[in-house]
Formats: C-alpha cells, sequence, structure tokens
C-alpha cells in the first residue's frame, strides 16, 4: 500500500495572496528576503486594503483579498508545573543532610553564578540560598566554610554538591551524610 503525502492547496493559495498582497508577511513567512519598506503601524494596516489578485492555481480561482486588522487576543497563560523545591534551611543550627560532590568531568563549565569551574574552585551547589551564602560543613571530624556558587544538586534526597576542592580538603567521596549550618 502506498501512501501519499499531500499538502492542501487552499492554504498554499491563502499564502501566496497574502504574501502577494502584504510585503510584511512575505518577508516573515521568508518569501521576501528583503525587510517591508517601512514597518506598519495598526493605523496604517486598518486604513489600508489591498485588492490585488494572485494568479490563479490549480484550478482554484483566485480572489480580491481585503487586509484589515483583527485584533487578535494573547493566548492565556499556559500554567507552569509547581516544582518541588528542596526549602531552605533554618541558620544557625547544624543539620545533617545527604551531599555529593562533582568533578573533573564539570571543569571548564560555567557555575550559575558566572564563574567557571575548576579543581581550585571553592564553593557548594545548592538549589535555592543565595550565592555567597556561607556553609559550615563538617565530615569525619573536619570542618570548612564554603560559599554558594551553584545550583543543584539536581539528584533527589541530596541537599548539596560540593566542590572537588572543598571535597577533597574534607576526605569526602561519593554521596555521604555531612552536617553543615549556615553561616
Amino acid at each position: 500500500m502506498t501512501f501519499i503525502q499531500t499538502r492542501p492547496i487552499a492554504a498554499v493559495c491563502i499564502v501566496a495572496i497574502t504574501a502577494a498582497c502584504c510585503p510584511l508577511t512575505a518577508y516573515l513567512i521568508g518569501r521576501n528576503t528583503a525587510p517591508p519598506p517601512q514597518h506598519p503601524t495598526l493605523e496604517s494596516i486598518e486604513a489600508s486594503t489591498c485588492a490585488q489578485v494572485a494568479t490563479p492555481t490549480a484550478g482554484i480561482e483566485a480572489v480580491a483579498h481585503e487586509r484589515t486588522a483583527t485584533p487578535v487576543a494573547s493566548p492565556p497563560p499556559v500554567a507552569q508545573p509547581a516544582q518541588q523545591e528542596t526549602p531552605a534551611p533554618e541558620s544557625g543550627g547544624w543539620q545533617t543532610c545527604r551531599a555529593s560532590w562533582y568533578g573533573a568531568e564539570c571543569y571548564g563549565n560555567s557555575t550559575a553564578n558566572g564563574t567557571y569551574y575548576d579543581a581550585n574552585a571553592w564553593g557548594v551547589a545548592h538549589r535555592s540560598l543565595p550565592f555567597g551564602t556561607l556553609i559550615e560543613i563538617e565530615y569525619g571530624g573536619v570542618t570548612v566554610t564554603a560559599p554558594v556558587f551553584d545550583r543543584g544538586p539536581y539528584v533527589g534526597g541530596r541537599t548539596f554538591d560540593l566542590s572537588a576542592a572543598v571535597a577533597s580538603s574534607l576526605g569526602f567521596s561519593g554521596v555521604q551524610t555531612i552536617r553543615y549550618r549556615i553561616k
């Protein structure tokens, strides 16, 4: 069985007539690469008419096209699904959470605050804390302080991604439970 793909002739004819009558439309749909001679205003569009007739195509009669501006309502805003975000922890007291670290595979990428990540980058990623917020982290009896400089982690059940330098100074690897507090 053979299927033949067809294009609606009426739609092609309407586009051809519209493009012939309106240089702006021809420009917007790519039939004319030169910009229209002047940018029309709504008032000039409403005042103008176009009585040009296109050449009949495939036995379809050409019709005169009158151009008038018809107000078009904006589509209603599309509701975005609510993203579940980890609530920002309260400052002060020590808390525990799961953390991971990101290493060499991320070197050269820019962080969410605009700096570039490399082996010496000192900071942590958190989904919502403001950039520059200082986090005191304790793991294996070692404590360090690092600023929030990136967004993440984007894996469920983790609160922080530690830079390679922070992880190394803590003796941290993989995914572990850490203690932290916001300074």
